[in-house]
Formats: C-alpha cells, sequence, structure tokens
C-alpha cells in the first residue's frame, strides 16, 4: 500500500514536471517568434532641391508683397508623398514623407525666389513686422507621383491671388488671379526621383509666377 501511494506521488510530480516543461518550451518559442519579427523600415523624408531663377536685366520696382494663405487640395494636404498608380485613385506611401505639407513648401520656396531675385524690395513668407504693399495668396491643386503610366511623372499646379494691400474699393483688390500647371519625368522610379522631377516642376512655376507678377505691378 505504501509503494502503491509512492507510486501516484510520483506520477502526479512527472505530470507537473512535464507541465512545466511544456510551458517553459511555449515561452521559448514565443520569444523567438518576436525576435525574428522583421524590423519596421525607416522613414525617408523628401524636400525640393533647386536654385531660384536669374533675372538680369531688369529694374526692381517698390513693393513688398506678403506670401500667406497657401493652402492645400484635400488630397495632398499630408506630409506623406501622394501617388496615383491608377484613375480615380490616390494613395500615400507610408514610410516616404515631405519634409513638409506641400502648400508650406510651395509657400516658402515661393518666397524664397521671390526674394532672391532682386525685383523686388522684400518677399515676406508667415509672420513679418514690415508692411507690404501686395499680398500673394495660393492653393496648390496638384502635388503628387503620376506613376499610371512609363515613365513616372511629377504633377504640380498651383493657383495665386494678387491683390492690393489696403485697398478700400473691392473692386480694385485683386491684380490678376491665375493657375500654373508643371509636369516633369521623374529620372528614377522612386520617391526620390520624384522628388528631383517636382523641384524641376517648383522651379519652372516659381518663374513664371515671378515674371507675371513683376509685369503686373512694374
Amino acid at each position: 500500500m505504501v509503494y502503491s501511494c509512492l507510486q501516484k506521488g510520483f506520477g502526479k510530480a512527472r505530470f507537473w514536471l512535464a507541465l512545466l516543461l511544456l510551458l517553459v518550451m511555449a515561452a521559448v518559442i514565443a520569444g523567438c517568434s518576436l525576435g525574428a519579427r522583421t524590423p519596421r523600415p525607416d522613414t525617408s523624408y523628401y524636400t525640393l532641391e533647386y536654385e531660384p531663377g536669374v533675372f538680369e536685366g531688369r529694374d526692381a520696382i517698390p513693393v513688398v508683397l506678403r506670401l500667406a494663405g497657401f493652402t492645400s487640395s484635400p488630397e495632398i494636404s499630408t506630409t506623406r508623398i501622394v501617388y496615383k498608380d491608377a484613375p480615380f485613385a490616390a494613395k500615400e506611401y507610408y514610410y516616404h514623407r515631405w519634409r513638409a505639407k506641400p502648400n508650406e513648401l510651395v509657400g516658402y520656396f515661393l518666397a524664397r525666389d521671390m526674394d532672391a531675385s532682386g525685383l523686388f524690395d522684400a518677399a515676406l513668407y508667415g509672420d513679418a513686422y514690415a508692411a507690404p504693399t501686395h499680398a500673394l495668396e495660393g492653393r496648390v491643386d496638384a502635388f503628387y507621383e503620376s506613376s499610371i503610366s512609363d515613365p513616372w511623372q511629377a504633377v504640380l499646379k498651383v493657383s495665386v491671388v494678387l491683390t492690393v494691400e489696403k485697398e478700400p474699393d473691392p473692386s480694385k483688390q485683386v491684380v490678376f488671379q491665375r493657375t500654373y500647371a508643371q509636369t516633369q519625368v521623374a529620372e528614377s522610379k522612386s520617391p526620390k526621383g520624384v522628388a528631383g522631377a517636382m523641384s524641376r516642376a517648383m522651379s519652372t512655376v516659381s518663374t513664371k509666377i515671378i515674371e507675371d507678377v513683376y509685369e503686373a505691378l512694374k
């Protein structure tokens, strides 16, 4: 009878020992699975890079421009690079992003180019203390990668309104309202190639806007 009790006791001990080993093995396997999980890729950030346009043989005019109120259309109002690979489709890269939203990039670079042109007394972006004589507001309607066809392209479309500051007559406030569109071929099928193409598109659009503003106000 004593032998039978010992045998039962050892049976229970073996049971609990086996259960403990199974739990340890399950924990080890779960840990290995977590350790083998694919690491998340790094996020790449892009911006526009191009030299401001050169405007020679033109006299500067006494104008202080204020660039403000630049907005983006809803589908591109994000720092993620938007791409279209099919009609009526707009998608986003998760790990490829602009350093700022399209309206911020376009507004900043346009103000930079206007200031560097030497055609105006000043071009102000954002908060400024100087009193502007005119204001340039804009809306970025397109700022995306088009991969519907080969080769890939950068698509840019900007609408601007030039107004006179402190003009009491509403009918005389607006100098002009125009839309500028530009498409550039990407040198490679990649977000980096699209960023380069978008830079060239912005350079062309910026030069045209500056020329039109100058001609309207000189």
